[in-house]
């Protein structure tokens, strides 16, 4: 007989946080057949935030246990054959925590990198164990862009997570599925869906359908924000320089704080492995549009500089790095309240005073 797992605060209507020892075993034995969907949900994210510290560990010349992975991979095979379960459910379940999420529950010496490759070995290893799975989810196709039922929706969420997996164990056949849906796409929710594939692959589709879409969409301000989202997140090396060649775009302007948000912002809070670059050059490119944009819209000023707030966790050289950037915008003359105010927050509360 199996040992019995607890399953806790189920049927809970917000979320709460609780300190709970459970092994291994006890985590997949949930994620495979809880019965309360969230628990299920939580114990495979706990599941792939072990995996992944444990890939951290592989990197850094430890000895993790390699068989959580493959452990991970066979609970997630269930899940995808389990045809009770929504699709859109299926697709949650199938993605991973994200860098922000390691690094919170890390919480001290963070090192963005070593996040992010980890991450990416075990999307890639879970892409090739579950690839036959995730080939059918993808050839089976989905309802069009036009269909909007919730099932539709789930259907097309759970071939998108599908492929995310796949080029994420493939880039080249990644790429080929991905632009072939950005061609072939009904409706906005495929373009970007592809999109959002190619823009974590080194390959030259992704400049391609980049190319296109902006070309599709240059007169609608609101895409155009995306175009620039989608290309602030790139999370390779050359993106520090992309960020700077777009800040000449002409759709680009510091008077716009969408477009702001979309570029600056989403560099800042959702491409953590370019904005903590080793040699602090994320920190300095967006300090500097802090300093110039406090001029414009102090609002939107302060909530790009809200970006360093995490900088005491990371490892010391990034922190040393990071915090030296706050203090050059709060010791800036004339810099206004609000921006004043957020980074000598940021300041004395990382600094426990």
């Amino acid at each position: 007989h199996e040992e019995p797992v607890l399953s806790l605060n189920r049927n809970f209507s917000a979320p709460v946080r609780l300190s709970a020892h459970q092994s291994f075993a006890g985590k997949l034995r949930l994620a495979a057949s809880d019965s309360d969907l969230f628990n299920r949900w939580e114990a495979a994210q706990k599941l792939g935030s072990a995996v992944i510290m444990g890939a951290m560990d592989e990197i850094s010349g430890k000895t993790p246990n390699t068989r959580h992975c493959e452990q991970l991979g066979e609970a997630l095979a269930g899940i995808l054959a389990d045809e009770a379960l929504e699709p859109a459910y299926v697709a949650r379940m199938l993605a991973l925590p994200s860098e922000g999420d390691i690094a919170g529950t890390i919480a001290s010496n963070v090192d963005p990198q070593l996040i992010h490759d980890a991450r990416e070995k075990v999307r890639a290893r879970l892409g090739r164990q579950l690839h036959a799975q995730l080939l059918k989810t993808w050839q089976a196709g989905a309802p069009g862009d036009d269909e909007t039922s919730s099932q539709s929706a789930g259907k097309r969420d759970l071939r998108h997570a599908a492929l995310m997996l796949l080029s994420a164990s493939d880039a080249t056949a990644g790429a080929a599925m991905a632009k072939e849906l950005f061609e072939n796409a009904s409706g906005m929710t495929s373009e970007i869906s592809a999109l959002e594939v190619l823009s974590r692959l080194d390959v030259p589709e992704r400049e391609e359908v980049l190319e296109a879409f902006y070309n599709r969409h240059s007169s609608d301000h609101l895409l155009v924000d995306k175009w620039f989202s989608l290309h602030a997140q790139v999370p390779f090396p050359e993106t520090l320089g992309r960020i700077r060649s777009l800040m000449q775009h002409e759709a680009f302007s510091l008077n716009r704080p969408n477009t702001v948000r979309a570029l600056i912002g989403a560099f800042a809070m959702a491409n953590p492995v370019c904005f903590h670059a080793p040699d602090g050059s994320g920190y300095e490119l967006v300090g500097s549009v802090v300093l110039e944009l406090d001029k414009i819209n102090p609002q939107v000023a302060a909530r790009m500089a809200s970006a360093f707030r995490s900088w005491k966790m990371l490892e010391p050289e990034r922190s040393s790095l990071a915090r030296a950037t706050l203090e050059r915008i709060n010791q800036t003359a004339g810099l206004s309240r609000d921006t004043f105010e957020i980074t000598g927050r940021s300041l004395a509360e990382n600094a426990g005073e």
